[in-house]
């Protein structure tokens, strides 16, 4: 087969280079060098050639822009430094390609990511990989489950072992056993502000936070409700059927439902992840893609991937259908200006907030200045300034309290006089969250953005749930009734 010949041929091509090179090391060093046998492989071995050569990335490289492999390589966020880092000379320095404003106009969590330690731009950015979570509705409401319920893990593992003594052929949550959930625990450890390295680049494997996200998966699987979906094709099968009635995943798993199992279209909704304790973040980050292009031989085919993978990625109308059709949440910040992101998906339905469509904005400007996002957001979407909700912290108000205001000045705020200054009015609706005054001998701006003390977060937990409460009672019944409830 000519795919067969041209794997084994770059595989030829890996192996002398290797040996050659080790024999050029020993030689230098005054080490003997025996140069190993290499099994031959048979025809019905190429599934494993097929995975060697894809995971390697050099075959690729090396047949890429002279054969019918691919000059555009996707690659997932985490395997990013790993591949361009080995295979540096490989890949071709996208920094000259790229549109002049491409900084300003893709998410900016993936362009530092997008660089080598060399400053080389390796990648361009494809994907966000949110992590979430999908569930069964339909099974929820026959074993009695509110979703808004579940808050906690706590709450999760409680719901599956109501929904196993109602429905007792159905696991709450599917992963497969045999290839490990580490994304899961990953994803876990984000929830609580960790990764696997810290900031300083110290391994963090052991922390307390991926101990807990550990603990997590184990008791999922110890408590009885979980499903050994054992791979990708048996998860798949699991959604198709009531083997499971939930899982945590990327959002992108939602384009795999779509394409997979489009019988089961009104039955699975999507929803944030549970969290570990009061304070953590509701979603993750559960993989997301970029793409590289080959570095080898025809300029043309190379210059040929750069502008498919432009038009791909950076247009809204591709990523409009990248959404609609697989679930790949965009880096192309355009695209969420537009209406059609924010319709009504046929398979899962709309995103609401106790009946109503809401949309949550977080302001990427310094906070001294929200009041200029805020008033381009209105503007765009001409939304009446008496609708505006701004949530925000206050040192006049102890730790664990908030306070409701339909409007009123900014009583020394910055960031609220920002708002006023730009939007032109008081008249907004605020949630104020107490965060207590600093110390005589503390200074202001370090006691707001500094680190909080673990004695302190409790309280402070107790305020940010509390204005939770309070924005769906204020969507739900209105201000005036909200404010006699949490005032």
């Amino acid at each position: 087969m000519l795919f067969q010949r041209k794997i084994d041929g770059a595989m030829k091509k890996l192996h002398e280079g290797s040996d050659a090179a080790e024999e050029e090391r020993r030689k230098e060093a005054g080490e003997p060098y025996e140069e190993m046998e290499r099994p031959e492989l048979e025809k019905g071995d190429m599934p494993a050639m097929i995975i060697a050569a894809f995971i390697t990335f050099i075959p690729v490289a090396i047949l890429g822009a002279n054969s019918d492999l691919p000059n555009l390589i996707q690659i997932e966020d985490v395997d990013v430094p790993l591949i361009t880092e080995n295979y540096h000379e490989f890949i071709l320095d996208l920094k000259d390609k790229m549109p002049n404003n491409w900084s300003n106009i893709v998410a900016p969590s993936k362009i530092s990511t997008s660089f080598d330690t060399t400053g080389k731009q390796v990648v361009m950015p494809f994907g966000i990989g949110i992590g979430v979570l999908f569930y069964r509705e339909d099974l929820f409401k026959k074993a009695g489950i509110n979703i808004e319920d579940i808050v906690t893990w706590e709450d999760y593992i409680n719901a599956g072992k109501k929904l196993q003594s109602v429905l007792p052929n159905t696991k709450m949550i599917g992963m497969p056993y045999p290839q490990g959930f580490s994304a899961f625990i990953r994803a876990v450890m984000l929830q609580q502000n960790k990764d696997y390295f810290t900031k300083d680049g110290k391994i963090a494997i052991a922390s307390k936070e991926a101990i807990e996200a550990g603990k997590l998966i184990q008791r999922l699987v110890l408590e009885g409700i979980a499903f050994d979906t054992t791979d990708w094709t048996g998860t798949i099968r699991a959604c198709k059927t009531d083997d499971i009635a939930s899982i945590p995943y990327g959002i992108w798993w939602g384009g795999t439902l779509k394409d997979q199992a489009p019988e089961m279209k009104g039955k699975w909704k999507v929803t944030y992840l549970p969290i570990l304790k009061q304070g953590d973040i509701k979603t993750s980050i559960w993989g997301g893609a970029s793409g590289a292009v080959v570095n080898v031989g025809d300029a043309v085919k190379q210059t040929a991937a750069v502008e498919f993978a432009k038009n791909a990625m950076l247009t809204v109308e591709n990523q409009m259908l990248a959404y609609k059709s697989y679930g790949l949440i965009p880096t192309y910040l355009p695209t969420f200006d537009e209406d059609e992101f924010y319709e009504e998906d046929p398979y899962f339905g709309k995103g609401e907030i106790k009946g109503e469509k809401e949309i949550i904005l977080k302001p990427q400007t310094y906070m001294n200045l929200s009041g200029i996002c805020i008033k381009q957001f209105i503007n765009y979407y001409k939304i009446e300034k008496e609708k505006l909700l701004i949530i925000y912290d206050d040192m006049d108000i102890e730790p664990g309290k908030i306070k409701i205001r339909k409007k009123g000045s900014s009583g020394g705020h910055n960031g609220i006089k920002s708002i006023i200054q730009e939007i032109g009015t008081e008249e907004f609706q605020r949630i104020r969250i107490g965060i207590g005054k600093p110390t005589e001998h503390q200074d202001k701006i370090n006691y707001v953005i500094g680190k909080v003390q673990e004695q302190e977060l409790v309280e402070l937990e107790k305020g940010t749930e509390k204005a939770e409460q309070a924005v769906a009672e204020i969507i739900e019944n209105g201000i005036d009734i909200a404010m006699n409830k949490f005032n």
